[in-house]
C-alpha cells in the first residue's frame, strides 16, 4: 500500500475533527484519543479488524499494545453509550 493512502486529506481531517469535538464531551482524554484513532483508522484502512486498524495509527507502540488499548476501551460497559 502506498504511503499516501495511509493519510486522510486535510479536508477530511477537518470534518472529522469537528465531528469529534461535537460528539465526545463525556469521554476522558484516553477515551477521546482511542475514539479518534479508531474512527480515523477505519476511514483510512476501510477495515474494522483491530490489527489492521493498529497498523494505520501513527503511534510508536507495537501493534499488539495498540490492540490491547483499543480492546480495553471497547470492552468498557459505558464506552458505547458515551459515543452514541
Amino acid at each position: 500500500m502506498l504511503k499516501a493512502k495511509l493519510h486522510l486529506s486535510q479536508k477530511a481531517q477537518g470534518i472529522l475533527s469537528s465531528f469529534h469535538s461535537s460528539t465526545n464531551d463525556d469521554l476522558t482524554n484516553p477515551e477521546k484519543r482511542c475514539y479518534k484513532e479508531l474512527t480515523s483508522s477505519i476511514l483510512v484502512s476501510a477495515h474494522v479488524h483491530l490489527r489492521k486498524l493498529a497498523a494505520c495509527t501513527q503511534d510508536n507502540m507495537s501493534k499488539k499494545n495498540i490492540c490491547k488499548r483499543f480492546r480495553r476501551h471497547l470492552t468498557k460497559a459505558d464506552f458505547g453509550e458515551k459515543i452514541a
